[in-house]
């Protein structure tokens, strides 16, 4: 098992603010379109024909987007959550539905927008002058039931257009240094040669209970070498799977996020030290018996989004 130092949930695509430039217009784009996942959408449909297991309620998405123009002088924002209220965005298949837009004005030239709908995961910017910079976020998160000696796999095809050409890179972690009833986790990082540019994360989590009913005693689950698989190939389509070696029931937790950044100023190594955190609203339970475990399933998405 690779162990590696826990990932900080800041799902950190940085907005470095630099100095005005004269750099050409630009533009970029970051899209994930989810192949089908064999779980029921809801637990009265488990053990059907093709099915591994079930979703859990509820679909958790939150968007943002930001924009800022050269001189520092306007800035915008806006993000939003699913509506907890609408079951269809709640207990439909992922993503749920939701997006924002910022539109160019009169002394901005950037426009940005960030969309989610059924399998889909989008979002595009454009900058005219150079000058302007911005941001976009999107984070789903979603617990499953997990049928005995049963694996379930959470994958799609990326998109990604920046201004910098190269390859994408790609790294797979696993940790245990997770709250006590997450007992495992898998991470999936796909990212743009320049980070900011494009950054895609999937999280797998393994837990020790159902999450819905926080009484209930812990299955006693260990982290296994076997727990996790995951590939990325050359066209974009990037895998992480959940195994389940027990005769157990497994829960689990997946969660996904795209986001970009982009700024007048090259943008350096995330070493540098002069990156900002981009951050996403922690997520809200729909229910009371769901708040125990929503602040569970949003560990690594618990920051909110800022405008530097």
């Amino acid at each position: 098992m690779r162990t590696a130092t826990p990932l900080k949930p800041v799902l950190c695509l940085a907005l470095l603010l630099g100095a005005a430039s004269t750099a050409q217009a630009a533009s970029g784009s970051l899209d994930f379109t989810l192949d089908p996942i064999p779980l029921a959408t809801h637990a009265e449909q488990a053990g059907a024909p093709g099915n591994v297991g079930y979703w859990l309620p509820d679909n958790a998405v939150t968007v943002g987007v930001s924009s800022v123009d050269g001189a520092g002088e306007h800035r915008r924002y806006e993000s939003g959550t699913t509506d907890l209220s609408d079951p269809a965005a709640l207990n439909a298949a992922p993503f749920g539905q939701i997006g924002y837009a910022l539109p160019a004005l009169p002394g901005m030239s950037g426009s940005v927008q960030a969309s989610v709908s059924g399998g889909h995961i989008g979002m595009s910017w454009q900058n005219e002058t150079g000058r302007d910079s911005g941001s976009a976020y999107v984070g789903w998160s979603r617990s499953f039931a997990l049928d005995p000696y049963a694996s379930v796999t959470l994958s799609g095809f990326v998109s990604m257009m920046t201004p910098h050409a190269g390859a994408p890179r790609s790294l797979f972690q696993t940790d245990t240094f997770y709250p006590e009833d997450w007992v495992h986790s898998g991470t999936l990082n796909y990212s743009a040669p320049w980070y900011s540019e494009g950054d895609v994360w999937v999280y797998a989590h393994i837990l020790d209970r159902n999450p819905l009913d926080p009484a209930a005693p812990p299955q006693g689950r260990a982290p296994s070498d076997a727990d996790f698989g995951y590939s990325v190939d050359s066209f974009g389509h990037i895998a992480v799977t959940v195994h389940n070696t027990t005769a157990q029931t497994l829960f689990g937790n997946f969660q996904l996020t795209l986001a970009q950044a982009w700024t007048a100023a090259p943008i350096p190594e995330p070493s540098s030290g002069l990156m900002m955190a981009f951050g996403v609203l922690g997520l809200v339970g729909a229910t009371r018996r769901h708040r125990l475990m929503r602040a569970r399933d949003l560990q690594a998405l618990s920051e909110r989004i800022s405008v530097p």
